[in-house]
């Protein structure tokens, strides 16, 4: 029963869509309802209008389960560099209301250290204008690697 729903309300958004844009019109839809537009797409396995409702969201408001999406996106397109922006933005979410650690965030920037290497990474991070606390925390991330001598870290 689920699946018929899910298939019923991705049916009305994709020809919802298409008629806006035949006719020019901006499509509207507040952020939670991009949020959960992606989701529904993901599920259904449509990873390209998943990840158009996702950005969809993130141009109205950062939403960590949209940005989550994005980054599986960049990862399944081996886009590094749009990888480590979106996971910047995680670590700085994530340390903002948790003041924690996240083994998903580690774990995606492990992936990216042992794809490009560590010195790469960290210099692509202190090349972002960012905020010195901001590149602070994801070094930490990096620098969990280098302690744990994950593969791509060594000299």
């Amino acid at each position: 029963m689920v699946l018929y729903e899910d298939l019923r309300i991705y049916t009305i958004w994709r020809t919802e869509a298409a008629q806006y844009k035949q006719q020019q019109l901006a499509y509207k839809k507040n952020s939670e309802e991009w949020e959960i537009l992606g989701e529904l797409a993901e599920r259904l396995h449509h990873p390209d209008e998943a990840v158009e409702a996702w950005q969809a969201c993130l141009t109205m408001r950062f939403s960590p389960k949209a940005m989550r999406g994005v980054l599986r996106l960049y990862e399944r397109h081996g886009d590094n560099r749009g990888m480590l922006g979106a996971l910047i933005r995680l670590i700085a979410w994530q340390y903002r209301w948790y003041s924690e650690f996240s083994p998903d965030l580690y774990y995606a920037i492990r992936k990216l250290i042992e794809d490009d290497g560590a010195v790469k990474v960290r210099s692509i991070i202190q090349a972002t204008s960012l905020p010195q606390h901001i590149l602070d925390l994801t070094h930490q991330y990096a620098g969990l690697c280098a302690a744990f001598r994950s593969d791509g870290t060594e000299g």
